[in-house]
């Protein structure tokens, strides 16, 4: 390979990268073994939290703002080809990578992406955090001068800038929701004075990235989230999904604590997730949290914020089926602004003394703004922002906007949120630098009056915002509806928004299929059709589960208040769909009291033996929540107890595979791989076992919607363990089941993971039976000796790499679910073209030593410490996500 340059300052050695590609998970320092995949190798080493490591490990390599002179006299001590630092640049504010090599110093910038990845300048691989970067640097020279081998020894970089950490006792206590704990050892901590209180309190676990504050939002602790936030939590950071906690707070519903993390935290609710796009406000909205809907408004989230794919959180709301939650983000009414257009307006300025006014106005501090008619178009604008000695000129535009009713016309800057008027894209931004690099401060008029927006506008401000408010629909005949309501100190109220009749927009829209039993919300949240809206199925629209007019009734054997009665009149059955575990499926309509009339599948009990496994099931999916996985309504006894289920047109994903092979394009295997993943990332969560994952207990309520189903054999893990020890002999799956599963009857998040990648097998090779026709003992033979499925036909090295992974025979060797699911989000939105059908061939040998088998027996899996790793990103406290490019820099030409 022909050697680059060497660099004489910080910019970047050019060099030729074809391959443009994500790195989801870090490589271990030491090479993996030939057919042992890098998931098996050992976890992230714990190290002292020392302010320098003199041992050089391989996570001290950070040296802060260190001068480009103490580097090199720095790597020249230490010597050696390939020892490297990163450090911080003064100068260009960028990262850079050190590395000396024949006593040459090569210096290469590292560049912090708009969508919150980092990359080397001048290379295509993009990294979820640095401490990936130099993880696969160390393994590749990927185009810098040689592979990276030992670092200068520094400090561990901050965790903005990472991915994984390592799990201490904090991220325990705060699993358990052990507050005692948890004020212990902060007690413990500050007593002891070696350890740097902001590093242990802002440490990332080394399985999902989540630092302590991320898992109590996780697990709805309030009191926990404002005891880290006392302690100097900081609010902004994300875990390997790329998910703040306000993100999580709002994915779990818990309102309270996103109100704690919003007024205490001053949590930034316009940061996105690097692979969805999503804000927090995105997240609620899909799954239909309006508590926190509210809570985000209240703290002037953009209500039509736009994610990757350009969606704003209302469609996402239509999209998943709750439609009246839809309607009034659509549109939403937000305050008055609080500035006009002759504080900042300039109608007549031109391009050309745009500059000159700055300067004659004194107005040169960062964050000084005006905006004037853009030179090209009557219908755009530019805002012209002082920075940094600069003027930054960013282009606004015009765009129709039919949703609301005050307003025809929306207004945004690059991939931002629209907004109603120019007065209200000032107030947002002056109130989130979101997308530009400083929040605007400073308005100046046409006759060069400044007027300090920070005073009218602090950030953060609550009283001033709107929520949505629930409101009964009596005159309706029941269900549930939004209305506007201000929250004011003394203000006056706004005006209510007339909502749809709850008959054509309840709380949740759904539909079912064809062989089993299925679960619809409306559609995928990852790229679903039908995202303007409309409702499939017949009849009215059911509410949701949980909104439900049912009584609430319990088995001998489950809690009070688990099992929801459906009155036996109220159910019809249609036709026989087919057979399920149980018995036999059916579709059928459910009639409520309201007149709403939905079809449903119906799943009836044949045995009356089956009648507490039955019970069970439907107890275990009452818990669930989830677009991705089954909803169940109720359950119904009219001479056979009956389980009412949504409906799932299309029937079972195995099923479809086989009928239509020519309609499942590699864009819809990634899309059902990623939603799979999502659902399994919650029951993973949820501390459930599903036992039985296989393409034929995925449903398809549409060709983007993808539904786990069959809880038949699902169980709850215990509080202390992450395993389920099965007690009941059956016909269990052996072709689907890992190793542990098979020989000790335990069941894990791990063996889940196993399934998924027997599942994904089963997708990629549309719909083939794995491991053909071959008997159960000479699968287990296979399995033993190190022997893997064959590369499906339409599987790529990545993809076929990933199934590798979830096939390791140590269950900790394997990725977790939320680690896949992070892989396939990237598939899912950057679909490989052009894929050759690769060669069929037997997997890598993974030989089986005795003491992994003695590990599975006795040491069952546990949900910490593990070193399968997978996607995120990470970005600094305070900065979002997404940073708009300006359309020009001083003078130059252009608007």
């Amino acid at each position: 390979m022909p050697q680059p340059r060497k660099v004489t300052n910080d910019n970047c050695v050019a060099c030729n990268h074809s391959d443009a590609r994500i790195i989801h998970r870090p490589i271990p320092v030491t090479a993996a073994p030939i057919g042992v995949s890098p998931f098996e190798l050992v976890a992230p080493r714990v190290h002292p939290k020392s302010s320098n490591c003199d041992d050089s490990p391989p996570s001290c390599w950070f040296h802060g703002s260190i001068s480009r002179e103490d580097t090199e006299r720095l790597l020249k001590h230490h010597g050696g080809n390939g020892t490297f630092l990163i450090r911080y640049s003064t100068s260009t504010h960028k990262y850079v990578l050190s590395v000396i090599y024949n006593q040459q110093l090569y210096h290469y910038p590292v560049e912090e992406l708009p969508d919150g990845f980092y990359q080397v300048n001048g290379t295509n691989a993009k990294y979820l955090g640095i401490d990936l970067l130099v993880s696969e640097f160390r393994r590749a020279n990927n185009c810098i001068v040689c592979s990276l081998t030992k670092p200068a020894p520094g400090n561990r970089p901050p965790p903005h800038i990472t991915v994984y950490g390592s799990t201490n006792e904090l991220h325990h206590a705060v699993r358990k929701a052990n507050l005692k704990g948890v004020r212990d050892l902060f007690t413990r901590v500050t007593s002891i004075g070696t350890i740097s209180l902001a590093d242990y309190v802002n440490e990332k676990s080394a399985d999902s990235g989540a630092t302590p504050l991320i898992e109590a939002a996780k697990t709805g602790s309030n009191d926990i989230v404002r005891l880290l936030l006392e302690h100097g939590a900081l609010v902004n950071l994300r875990d390997c999904g790329g998910f703040t906690a306000l993100h999580r707070a709002c994915q779990k519903s818990f309102a309270h604590v996103a109100e704690t993390l919003l007024r205490m935290g001053r949590a930034n609710p316009q940061i996105k997730c690097p692979f969805s796009g999503n804000t927090a406000l995105h997240e609620a909205a899909m799954l239909g949290h309006a508590d926190c809907v509210n809570c985000l408004l209240r703290f002037h989230a953009a209500p039509w914020a736009r994610n990757a794919e350009a969606e704003m959180p209302f469609e996402l709301a239509l999209r998943y089926g709750f439609a009246d939650l839809a309607a009034a983000l659509a549109g939403y009414k937000p305050t008055a602004p609080l500035t006009t257009q002759t504080d900042w307006f300039h109608p007549n300025l031109t391009k050309a003394d745009t500059d000159r006014f700055f300067t004659s106005c004194g107005a040169t501090k960062d964050g000084a703004f005006l905006i004037r008619r853009s030179s090209q178009s009557e219908r755009k604008f530019v805002l012209v922002l002082y920075y940094q000695h600069q003027t930054l000129k960013y282009q606004i535009e015009v765009v129709d906007f039919s949703f609301h009713s005050d307003t025809k016309e929306a207004y945004f800057i690059d991939k931002g949120p629209l907004h109603l008027s120019l007065e209200h894209l000032v107030e947002h931004y002056s109130r989130f630098a979101d997308g530009i690099p400083v929040r605007l401060h400073y308005a100046i008029s046409s006759s060069g009056m400044v007027l300090n927006i920070e005073q009218l506008v602090p950030p953060g401000l609550e009283k001033r915002g709107r929520e949505l408010k629930k409101v009964e629909q009596t005159a309706t005949g029941g269900g549930e509806a939004w209305a506007l309501r201000t929250i004011t100190m003394g203000g006056h109220m706004g005006a209510p928004l007339a909502m749809p009749n709850s008959k054509n927009g309840g709380s949740r829209q759904q539909g079912q299929g064809k062989h089993a039993q299925g679960k619809h919300h409306k559609s995928s949240g990852f790229g679903a059709s039908n995202a303007s809206g409309g409702s499939s199925g017949g009849g009215g629209l059911l509410p949701a589960a949980a909104g439900l007019q049912l009584t609430a009734t319990g088995g001998s054997c489950i809690g009070a208040g688990e099992l929801r009665l459906v009155p036996s009149d109220a159910v019809i059955l249609l036709y026989r769909l087919g057979e399920g575990e149980f018995g036999e499926v059916y579709r059928g309509q459910l009639h409520l009291d309201n007149g709403i009339s939905q079809e449903v599948a119906v799943k009836v009990l044949v045995q009356p033996s089956q009648r507490l496994d039955f019970l069970k099931e439907a107890a275990i999916m009452m818990q669930l929540s989830h677009p991705h996985i089954v909803t169940i309504y109720g359950v119904c006894e009219n001479k056979r107890l009956m389980m009412i289920l949504e409906l799932a047109e299309l029937g079972s994903l195995l099923d479809y595979l086989l009928d239509y092979p020519e309609r499942c394009q590699l864009s819809e295997l990634y899309n059902w791989a990623m939603q799979i993943a999502s659902g399994m990332s919650y029951l993973e969560s949820s501390g459930f076992v599903h036992r039985d994952l296989a393409c034929r207990n995925v449903l398809l309520s549409n060709q983007s919607c993808a539904k786990i189903s069959d809880f038949g054999l699902s169980r709850a893990v215990g509080v202390e363990s992450d395993y389920y020890k099965a007690t009941q002999r059956g016909k269990w799956p052996v072709k689907w089941y890992a190793p542990e599963s098979i020989y000790y009857k335990t069941f894990s998040h791990a063996s889940d993971v196993w399934s998924f990648g027997i599942c994904l097998w089963e997708m990629f090779s549309l719909g083939e039976h794995p491991y053909a026709d071959q008997d159960s003992f000479e699968v287990l033979r296979q399995i033993e000796e190190g022997v893997r499925l064959p590369r499906p036909k339409l599987a790529n090295d990545d993809v076929f790499a990933v199934m590798h992974d979830c096939w390791a025979y140590n269950p900790d060797a394997r990725p977790t679910f939320s680690q896949l699911l992070a892989v396939f989000q990237h598939l899912a939105t950057n679909v490989y073209e052009n894929v050759e059908p690769p060669e069929v061939g037997m997997g890598a040998s993974v030989p089986v030593n005795n003491d992994q088998r003695k590990s599975m027996k006795n040491g069952t899996p546990s949900s910490t410490g593990h070193s399968r790793h997978s996607g995120s990103s990470n970005s600094s406290d305070a900065k979002s996500a997404t940073t708009s490019v300006p359309i020009e820099i001083g003078a130059s030409s252009g608007t």
